[in-house]
Parts: structure tokens; C-alpha cells; sequence
């Protein structure tokens, strides 16, 4: 049960220094403070420290593979989900906004009347979904975080996977032939 496990780079968990399980750990805890500034700034400030991570990537991506590819990571994690979240918004305002004006057409001729309770239910399903996605997002950068400072390769589910194939591919070709 003790022994090391080899990464997918080749390198041994050991061989990963401690300031290396740090930036990747930090990469991955910016998240936690962009949804914090978000929260604090109705979103506007949030954008800005989107891009905290992919300055740890630049910073790194010819000094570690190991923190390239979680400030990789926890860059796209940051973008794919402000994207997902401005996009659930607009989703969740337009079927509100269509489910009570439907309802409120049909209670002219009654049925509207039976529609109050689903026009609800739909609402607060939404709501609670908006509510959720960013602690979602926020408890899988907790985890990427304690991970990664303990030296273990986490991959976000599906984004880590794409964004090791990204890497690889574009990356291979960066490196100059021998």
C-alpha cells in the first residue's frame, strides 16, 4: 500500500518538490476567491481573478508539468463554469419568465389556475440550481485543492481528462526534436 505511484508523465509522486504541490494547490484555491470577489461584486470583480490560474500556467508551463496542468485545470474549470453560470442564468430567467406569462394567459379561461403550482415548482428548482452551481464549483476546487497539495494528480471530472489531451497536443509539438 505504500508504494509509489506513476503519474501519467512518468514522474514518481515523489519527485513532485513542495513548491510545485503548492502553485497547483494555489491554482486550484483561486477558484475559492473568485466566487468569493464574485459574490461580493454581483460578478464583475470575479472575472478578473478568472485569470489567476492562467497566470500560475504561463508562470509554470515550461518549469512544471505537474502545476501547468492543474493551473491548466483550474483556469478552464474557472471559465467553463463562469460560462455555464451566465448561461443557466439566462436559461433559468427565460423558462421563469415563459412558465408564469403562460400561466398567467390561461388563468383567463382557468387552467391557469392549475398551473400556478408547476410555475412555482419550476422557479424554485431554478433558483436552487443557480444557488448550487457555484458551491458545486467551489467544493470541487476544495477537493482539487487538498489533493493536489498532498502531491496527487486530481482531475476535475470530464475537464480534467479534455484538458490533459489539450495539454498533450499542444504541447508535442512545442518541444524541439532531438
Amino acid at each position: 500500500m505504500s508504494e509509489l505511484v506513476e503519474r501519467e508523465s512518468g514522474r514518481l509522486s515523489s519527485e513532485i518538490t513542495s513548491e510545485e504541490r503548492t502553485w497547483a494547490a494555489l491554482a486550484h484555491a483561486s477558484t475559492i476567491l473568485t466566487l468569493l470577489v464574485s459574490f461580493g461584486t454581483a460578478g464583475v470583480g470575479g472575472l478578473l481573478f478568472v485569470f489567476v490560474p492562467f497566470v500560475i500556467y504561463l508562470s509554470y508551463r515550461d518549469k512544471s508539468e505537474y502545476v501547468a496542468y492543474h493551473a491548466a485545470q483550474a483556469f478552464a474549470l474557472q471559465v467553463v463554469g463562469t460560462l455555464g453560470f451566465f448561461l443557466l442564468v439566462l436559461a433559468s430567467v427565460l423558462v421563469v419568465v415563459v412558465a408564469w406569462v403562460v400561466t398567467a394567459v390561461l388563468i383567463v379561461i382557468l387552467i391557469g389556475l392549475l398551473l400556478i403550482p408547476v410555475a412555482l415548482l419550476i422557479t424554485i428548482v431554478l433558483v436552487l440550481l443557480v444557488v448550487a452551481f457555484p458551491f458545486a464549483l467551489g467544493g470541487f476546487s476544495i477537493v482539487a485543492t487538498i489533493e493536489t497539495s498532498a502531491g496527487k494528480d486530481y482531475r476535475y471530472p470530464y475537464l480534467g481528462q479534455w484538458v490533459a489531451e489539450w495539454l498533450e497536443r499542444n504541447t508535442a509539438g512545442a518541444k524541439p526534436a532531438v
